[in-house]
């Protein structure tokens, strides 16, 4: 009996969503607007802790370099296996043509260590955002979640994704402009 009326009720807010307009219904999730609105825009004035503990300014990294910040966090599996898969991929190009930078997002210091001690020769800097600043002025929604800055500053990049040939199209593009 509570079998039937469980089907029951769920034909009928199935048939009643059928009479929703189109506008109502659920759409697929798009990063579109982040492109457009002032994403990261005080993210000169944050200082963070790198894993020396010294506090540096992100200006430090992204100033006249093109640069790619991801934000992530150890408990994440996407996390854990796109930063594998990046210092493979950085260990083959020449990245003094830009920065990657790992933004850990509320974790502590021992606990990204921790996970980082994998990589014999880290690619990439990382730098600790106790607190989730850094990651509310970007407006990260999710992670992990890639930042891309060109040499001038600018925002060119922000997807819970990398394009697979971003970083080679980052490294021609400098190549190109020397």
């Amino acid at each position: 009996m509570v079998k039937k009326q469980i089907l029951l009720y769920f034909l009928i807010l199935l048939g009643l969503s059928l009479l929703l307009p189109d506008s109502a219904r659920a759409q697929p999730l798009s990063l579109e607007w982040l492109k457009e609105s002032p994403i990261c825009e005080k993210i000169g004035d944050f200082r963070l802790q790198n894993l020396s503990g010294r506090y540096v300014s992100l200006n430090e990294y992204i100033d006249g370099n093109s640069s790619l910040l991801l934000f992530w966090a150890t408990w994440c599996p996407y996390c854990r296996q796109t930063i594998k898969q990046l210092a493979q991929t950085l260990r083959n190009l020449d990245n003094s043509q830009f920065k990657f930078i790992l933004i850990n997002v509320g974790e502590s210091k021992e606990k990204v260590q921790k996970f980082l001690s994998q990589f014999e020769d880290k690619p990439f800097i990382v730098l600790l955002d106790y607190w989730g600043e850094v990651a509310a002025d970007c407006e990260v929604i999710g992670i992990p979640m890639f930042i891309g800055f060109d040499d001038k500053g600018e925002v060119e990049l922000v997807d819970n994704y990398l394009p697979e040939d971003y970083l080679e199209r980052v490294v021609a593009r400098k190549g190109e402009s020397e």
